[in-house]
């Protein structure tokens, strides 16, 4: 399905014009997929068994096919195929991650996908990194022993005169990992041979790891066998992808573990069985938070798997009900989200009971969920290289990224047939006075795979002056789409406060805010995941004829940490003391920006098993977005100001293109020294007195000439010197492709005075031959009240001033616990001196409540660009408050003030 949505301000409208085929009259298109697909969903194991991790990057192989498929950051792999009858499916996790440090194993099992369309359990996946690691090298051994008994509880023992071999390696570390028992794949005995209790699996590593004649396994008794009774150990045969007797077992005289009798001749996944001697078989229903039943939940026991139906009712096949010696079992029944819902985790612990028994309702909050991926089209064109926000208008589903080479985007999980808005904006670079935005809400549609759209650029006024009441558009902080149910609420000259309206569809109405001193405010309570959200902005006045107001909310979870990647992997010189690595996708000066300046998170952070920050080795191994990215490595030392790092070699890879679930080795070769003077005049003009010259700092990145950005290091404090104001940079100097590259430095520092923080922030750039001119903006003061103040939690009005040049300030009231929030946010204009918060009419909702808040007063300036050269800057300021962020408005330097106060 293909469908192109875009938004008009001026008529409030969403407009959507349907087309099918590969051609269109009106731009390109996305390739289009086949509705057809099978899923796989595949987990890092936890054995605390809280929150799901989904593995990134994992690749994914159905037997006698030849597509395969990777891994998303939720861990769903989907594969355009139908597979039909019993096939093997491989996944291979050894350049997968779902946490940084991971270092993942996968296997081979078989699954009927007859009539299915993915397989019915969740694959789990060990994670080695945790494990002891035992070097041994290939040959006759003496008698080793691999003793993970602390972690995977395996201890693995190949006796005197046993030969080990690891392939066509001389030497390799033996490492084990853990499965529970109700994460193993399959069944352990096949149907009809009568009920089995089966232990933990342990999966023995490496791959090409062979013993002859076969290791002991040994691991804590499980099955609670009596001492010197009998088991059996099994494997996984990746040639059947199905498990088989490895050697007899019996546990030691204490009954404490069970010893295989041998039988480890390979590596792979093991585990130990013994004949169950009563079982039940488990029914439910689970139902959504609002009591509905849901189809399509994957629920899990040991031994037993089933799916629910459209009533949301399993059953799951016999298991086995007691121990070896006739107690019951406590056994954990997962329920995860599957196919075509956000794949969430419910875990219940059950004791069982002989028979049949009855589980009753689960509560569950998922969701039908979809893929949504998109085109970017600016005049006709793709449009690359762009970040891309989305959000559910009125559920609590948001996502961010960045649209690749060649204009295209994904969000893999997001409410199917909902309402989802965005917002993108940019300056135009024809016209300084105008913006290319693309804006609205769009539908998808209820119950497809996937739902592709192309997001037009349409030229607006950067500040409309056609006329009337302003519109306000109420949208979500992150995702940049609509919030429907805000309350709006109009602030007049005298302070009083007056609710408009509820905005009931669609994230914006159009409102008079009356006279020129009065205030716009939107508030918002949501919840999500057992966490309350109570957020409200308001923008002092607000007088332009277009208003935003961006408002936090509660959201779900992220269920994995990464997007796809590849490994990229090298060595520095061993010359240097101190080596970093950084990985980012394709970004740009804003969102570099934004989080130099505004602390907020870079898009796409990527894993690090290795990494020489904390090593302190010479190899690498980070993660690179898939398709294309971006590698920085520096290397020097720690020697600097306070002992702080300082680069003294740069290297720099732009534009890596590494594939998904792949491993690339990156030759760094010589880099460029950071050895090139460049002074800044008057930089420290500004500095605040409390901040000591020893806490300076900055943060380095490179911009090319089409604004992509290249983010280098951070905290970097031995490569400048003072000399009065001026400071001396110590930088490397490009030549060659980066020859016309700038570099941007966000320069400054903190300091904790008392109760009291006070933090100073210029943005430097420096091309090949000079740097920029760039002071410090002097801290902003509040006069009331005071640090540690008992406040009115009803009302209190904080007095301030803005330091001279200030382009606006923002004023921010937070309060974060660990499942609260209560945040207000406030632009003012920089002549500004006071504001009061108190509560709001009702039905709008008012973050104030009674405990510590954290009160922050920050003041931009701006000394370029086109709103230096307007008599209304600050309009045209909040005019595109979220579309345009602090790079596009110019902002140069940013210093705060903040400390807490006690509301009560």
């Amino acid at each position: 399905m293909s469908v192109v949505y875009w938004f008009s301000a001026l008529s409030c409208l969403a407009i959507a014009v349907g087309c099918t085929g590969s051609g269109s009259d009106i731009g390109p298109e996305v390739a289009e997929l086949s509705e057809s697909s099978y899923r796989v969903l595949v987990r890092r194991t936890d054995d605390a068994d809280s929150a799901p991790r989904g593995v990134s990057s994992a690749t994914v192989t159905i037997d006698g096919i030849t597509e395969a498929g990777t891994t998303r950051r939720s861990g769903r792999a989907d594969l355009r195929v139908d597979p039909g009858g019993v096939r093997r499916i491989t996944i291979d996790a050894s350049n997968a991650s779902a946490t940084s440090g991971d270092l993942l194993a996968g296997y081979t099992f078989a699954v009927d996908t007859s009539g299915e369309d993915e397989v019915p359990f969740v694959v789990y996946v060990p994670d080695l990194s945790t494990s002891v690691q035992t070097v041994l090298n290939a040959g006759v051994q003496a008698g080793s022993t691999h003793n993970d008994d602390a972690n995977s509880g395996a201890i693995l023992t190949a006796a005197a005169g046993s030969v080990i071999g690891f392939g066509s390696s001389s030497v390799s570390t033996i490492r084990t990992g853990r499965l529970a028992v109700e994460q193993l794949p399959g069944r352990v005995a096949p149907v009809g041979s009568g009920t089995r209790l089966v232990s933990r699996g342990i999966l023995v590593d490496p791959l090409a790891f062979t013993s002859s004649p076969g290791a002991v396994l040994s691991i804590p008794n499980d099955l609670n066998l009596p001492a010197s009774t009998g088991a059996e150990m099994f494997r996984l045969d990746a040639s059947t992808g199905e498990w088989t007797k490895a050697a007899d077992a019996v546990t030691d005289g204490a009954g404490a573990r069970i010893v295989s009798a041998g039988g480890v001749t390979v590596s792979g996944l093991y585990c130990f069985v013994a004949t169950a001697t009563a079982e039940t078989v488990l029914s439910g229903r689970v139902l959504d938070p609002e009591g509905e039943p849901i189809g399509g939940v994957l629920v899990r026991a040991p031994q037993a798997w089933a799916v629910t139906d459209g009533g949301g009712r399993y059953t799951l096949p016999a298991t086995a009900a007691v121990d070896a010696q006739g107690a019951p079992l406590t056994v954990n029944v997962v329920f995860h989200g599957g196919r075509d819902l956000r794949p969430v985790r419910v875990t219940s612990a059950v004791t069982l009971v002989p028979g049949t028994q009855d589980l009753g309702d689960i509560t569950m909050d998922t969701e039908s969920v979809t893929r949504l991926r998109g085109l970017l089209v600016n005049r006709g064109r793709r449009d690359p290289r762009r970040v891309v926000r989305v959000s559910t208008v009125s559920g609590l589903a948001t996502d961010q990224g960045f649209a690749n080479a060649e204009g295209e985007f994904e969000f893999p999980d997001l409410e199917n047939g909902s309402r989802v808005g965005f917002l993108l904006t940019r300056l135009d670079p024809r016209d300084r006075e105008r913006v290319l935005s693309a804006e609205g809400v769009f539908f998808m549609t209820p119950g497809v795979n996937t739902f592709d759209g192309r997001w037009f650029f349409q030229e607006q006024q950067w500040m409309e002056n056609f006329g009337g009441d302003p519109i306000v558009f109420v949208i979500d902080s992150v995702g940049g789409g609509r919030i429907d149910d805000a309350a709006i609420v109009r602030t007049r000259s005298d302070q009083v406060d007056e609710f408009v309206d509820t905005i009931r569809f669609g994230g914006v109405i159009r409102s008079d805010f009356g006279d020129l001193d009065g205030a716009a405010t939107a508030s918002f309570e949501s919840s999500s995941d057992g966490r309350r959200v109570v957020s409200a902005f308001s923008i002092r006045r607000a007088q332009s004829n277009r208003v935003e107001l961006p408002l936090e909310r509660a959201r779900r979870q992220p269920l994995g940490s990464f997007e796809r990647f590849g490994y990229a992997t090298g060595t520095f010189g061993a010359a240097f003391a101190a080596r970093r690595v950084r990985s980012t996708c394709l970004l740009d000066r804003e969102v570099w920006l934004d989080e130099v300046f505004d602390g907020q998170a870079l898009l796409d952070s990527m894993p690090r098993p290795i990494d020489p920050a904390q090593t302190g080795g010479t190899t690498f191994l980070v993660g690179v977005p898939a398709g294309i990215g971006n590698l920085a490595a520096t290397a020097g030392s720690n020697s600097g100001l306070g002992g702080s790092y300082r680069i003294e070699q740069v290297w720099l890879r732009p534009d890596l293109r590494l594939g998904a679930g792949t491993r690339t080795g990156i030759d760094l070769g010589a880099g460029v020294p950071a050895a090139t003077p460049f002074t800044v005049s008057s930089a420290l003009q500004g500095l605040d007195g409390a901040i000591p010259l020893a806490t300076l700092q900055f943060d380095h990145a490179v911009e090319f000439n089409d604004g992509r950005v290249i983010d280098v290091a951070r905290d970097i404090a031995g490569n400048h010197t003072i000399d009065g104001t001026n400071v001396t940079f110590t930088l490397p100097a490009f030549e060659g492709d980066l020859a016309d590259a700038r570099q941007l430095l966000g320069f400054g520092g903190r300091a904790e005075v008392g109760d009291v923080t006070r933090t100073q922030r210029s943005l430097v750039t420096v091309d090949r031959n000079s740097a920029q001119a760039v002071t410090l903006h002097p801290v902003p003061t509040i006069t009331a009240p005071q640090a540690n103040d008992p406040v009115a939690a009803s009302t209190f009005t904080v007095n301030f001033s803005l330091p001279p040049g200030s382009a606006y300030g923002v004023l921010r009231l937070r309060q974060e616990g660990a499942n609260s929030l209560n945040d207000w946010t406030v632009v003012v204009p920089p002549e500004d001196t006071v504001y009061t918060f108190r509560g709001l009419p009702e039905p709008a909702v008012t973050p104030l409540a009674t405990g510590r808040f954290r009160l922050s007063l920050t003041a931009a300036r701006i000394e370029s660009g086109l709103l230096t050269e307007l008599d209304n800057p600050y309009d045209r300021i909040v005019a595109r408050w979220f579309g345009l962020g602090l790079a596009e408005r110019n902002v140069n330097a940013i210093s705060t003030v903040e400390f807490d106060v006690f509301l009560q």
